[in-house]
C-alpha cells in the first residue's frame, strides 16, 4: 500500500513536470530527467 501511494505521488510529480516543460522548453530535459531517475531507482 505504501509503495502504491509513493508511486502515485511520483506520478503526479512527473506529470506536473511534463506539463511545466510544455510552457518552458529550456527545462524540458531537467523536468523529465529528475523524476524519471527517481522513478527508476525505486525498481532497481
Amino acid at each position: 500500500m505504501f509503495t502504491y501511494i509513493h508511486t502515485f505521488m511520483l506520478g503526479n510529480i512527473y506529470l506536473t513536470s511534463f506539463l511545466k516543460s510544455i510552457n518552458d522548453n529550456d527545462d524540458l530535459i531537467y523536468s523529465l530527467g529528475i523524476p524519471k531517475i527517481i522513478f527508476y531507482q525505486l525498481f532497481i
